[in-house]
Parts: structure tokens; sequence; C-alpha cells
């Protein structure tokens, strides 16, 4: 009776691994091979104009990624900084350290957006309860503003992100 038992148990996760790998290799079929077309078109479009048809879908989903991407690699690579006046002696300053500062506080905003987008993290809402936070991972009060201040940062010193 166990011999039974477990060559039925077999035979259904041999199925099921076949099923899964047939599954697996449809959607690519439908997904991918099917719909190259659309893939070149895509590409196309975003060389051509920036962005495509498909990134329009979810446009605020696509531009913080691009915007924390930018922002991370002009972090790596910047040449220079921008200057500030001092107030008190009239001179121009250029503070490494305090733009370092503003793109951190950028890209953790702009960082937590991409993790909302990607289903890591959910939304804070004050009126959920702490159990269905906790339990969806939900963004807390704090990383909130942190998204905020990214966006007000980003305001504010849009003209200055260059490299």
């Amino acid at each position: 009776m166990t011999k039974k038992v477990t060559t039925c148990k077999t035979k259904r996760t041999i199925l099921l691994r076949i099923k899964e790998l047939y599954y697996r290799l449809y959607r690519f079929w439908n997904n991918k091979v099917l719909c190259i077309h659309k893939e070149i078109n895509w590409f196309f479009q975003r060389g051509r104009r920036g962005y495509s048809d498909c990134d329009v879908w979810e446009f605020h989903s696509y531009l913080s990624k691009v915007i924390y991407n930018g922002l991370v690699q002009l972090k790596e690579i910047k040449h220079g900084v921008p200057a500030t006046l001092n107030k008190k002696t009239g001179i121009f300053d250029y503070n490494v350290k305090r733009w370092d500062n503003i793109l951190d506080k950028m890209i953790r905003g702009f960082k937590l957006l991409n993790d909302i987008e990607s289903g890591d993290r959910s939304e804070y809402s004050p009126q959920m309860d702490k159990t269905f936070r906790k339990d969806y991972n939900c963004l807390n009060k704090k990383e909130d503003k942190q998204i905020e201040e990214s966006f007000e940062l980003l305001q504010k010193h849009f003209r200055k992100l260059w490299d």
C-alpha cells in the first residue's frame, strides 16, 4: 500500500513539473517570441523619443526608475558639484559632502518608490492597522516622509543635476 502511495506521489510531482515546464515555455513563446515585433518597436521608440508606448502605461513607475538610476549614476561618476552662495561671506562654496547628502536623500526616496512599484513594499496609509501594515510590508511614516522629501529636493535642485 505504501508503494502505491509513493509511486502516485512521484507520478504527481513529475506531472506537475511537466505542466510547470509547459506553462513556462508557453508564456515564453507568447510573451517573448510572438511579441518580438512589439519589443523591437518599443526599442526604437525609446531611442527616438526617450520612452515607448508601453512605458506610458505606468508612466510614474517608468519615471521613478529612470530618475533613481540616473541619480545613482550621477553620484558615482560626478566630476563636480554645484556651487552655493555663502550668505555670510558672499563667496561661492563647493561643498561635496552637502551635495552627496542631498543626492543620498533623493536616491533613498526613489528607491522606496521603486520598491513599491516592484511589489516588494506597499504604500503607507494611516487608516491601515499595524498588523496589516506589518504583514504587507507597508512603508512607515518616516519612509513616506523620505519620499516626499526626495520630491522636494528634486524640485529644488532640478537644474543642478548635471555631471
